[in-house]
């Protein structure tokens, strides 16, 4: 998404979702998954896009051989930064959470 143009790259992030559930390659659908959690939250529809990162992070949990695709980790960084959730986000960028008071 160079362009950040989510609705030009929802086609080919669709395509990338099915050919990794095609063959069953759980890191490569975390990562589309993930990637279009992203999208979708520039596309400014939340709701889709917390649904895919919440499959993204089950299947991270369930295990990888791989650790978890870094971008399971973005998306989670940044569907918190759309959502409003500065503080949310800021364990995922290395920064700590400001001390409350």
């Amino acid at each position: 998404m160079r362009q950040a143009d989510a609705d030009a790259a929802r086609p080919w992030l669709i395509r990338a979702i099915a050919a990794a559930r095609a063959v069953d390659d759980r890191p490569r659908l975390a990562e589309a998954l993930a990637t279009t959690s992203i999208a979708e939250n520039m596309a400014r529809r939340p709701e889709v896009s917390a649904r895919l990162l919440e499959e993204a992070e089950t299947i991270a949990a369930a295990g990888m051989p791989d650790p978890v695709p870094v971008a399971v980790i973005q998306a989670k960084a940044v569907h918190a930064f759309f959502a409003g959730n500065i503080r949310g986000s800021l364990p995922f960028i290395g920064k700590k959470k400001p001390a409350q008071t």
